[in-house]
C-alpha cells in the first residue's frame, strides 16, 4: 500500500519527467530505504572506478560470463540497478519492464558509493520497505557483493549469503589486495583506487 508521502513523491517525479522529458536519458531512479533517489550521471572518478573493476573482473572469465552494467534486477522483490555485475548469460532469467525478474546466474553485484547512495549501498539506512542492499542482495542469493566505499577509502566484500543477510564483510583499505573467492579465485588490486579518494 502506498502512503501519502510516497504518493506525493511519485507525483512529483512524474511531473518533473513530464515537464523535462530530456532528463530521462540522464537520470536513473532507484529505491532506497529513505525513498526514491534520482541519480544524475556519475562523476568521472565513479566511472573510472567502475572501468577499473570491470577490467580486473574480466580476467580469466569464460566467454559466456559477462561483466556489465546498466541492467536492473528484481532482487528479493525490489528493483535494483547495481553499478556493475558479473553474470552467466546462459542462466539469465526472464526480463519484464526493463528488469531481469530474478538474480539467477549472478556471481557478483558491485556498488561504488556516492553521497546519495552510500547509506543504502552499505545497509546503514533501513526502512520497512527496503532494508539496504547488503540484506536485499543476500536475501536474493547474490554470492558476492562488493562495495567500493569512496568516503572511507576502503573496499568491502560480502559473501556467503543467508537468511537475514551476509556475515560481516571482509574489509580492505585502498592499497591492500582483496581476495575474491570462487568462482573468481584471484586478488582484486585496490592500489589504483587511492587516486580517487
Amino acid at each position: 500500500m502506498v502512503n501519502d508521502d510516497t504518493q506525493e513523491m511519485f507525483d512529483h517525479i512524474l511531473r518533473l519527467i513530464d515537464e523535462h522529458p530530456e532528463l530521462i536519458g540522464d537520470v536513473k531512479f532507484e529505491t532506497t530505504p529513505t525513498g526514491i533517489v534520482a541519480m544524475s550521471p556519475a562523476d568521472a572518478a565513479h566511472a573510472w572506478i567502475i572501468d577499473n573493476l570491470r577490467d580486473q573482473l574480466k580476467a580469466g572469465l569464460g566467454s559466456r560470463i559477462k561483466v556489465a552494467e546498466s541492467l536492473g534486477f528484481v532482487a528479493a522483490g525490489l528493483k535494483k540497478i547495481p553499478d556493475l555485475f558479473v553474470i552467466d548469460y546462459d542462466q539469465v532469467g526472464p526480463q519484464s519492464d526493463g528488469y531481469v525478474q530474478d538474480t539467477q546466474g549472478v556471481w557478483l553485484f558491485a556498488e561504488v558509493t556516492s553521497p546519495s547512495t552510500r547509506a543504502a549501498d552499505l545497509g546503514l539506512a533501513h526502512s520497512t520497505t527496503d532494508p539496504g542492499k547488503p540484506w536485499v542482495y543476500a536475501e536474493a542469493g547474490i554470492p558476492l557483493y562488493l562495495v567500493v566505499d569512496r568516503k572511507e577509502a576502503r573496499v568491502l566484500l560480502y559473501s556467503e549469503p543467508g537468511l537475514g543477510g551476509y556475515p560481516e564483510p571482509v574489509i580492505r583499505s585502498f592499497g591492500e589486495s582483496l581476495w575474491l573467492p570462487r568462482p573468481f579465485g584471484f586478488e582484486l588490486e585496490t592500489e589504483p583506487l587511492k587516486e580517487f579518494v
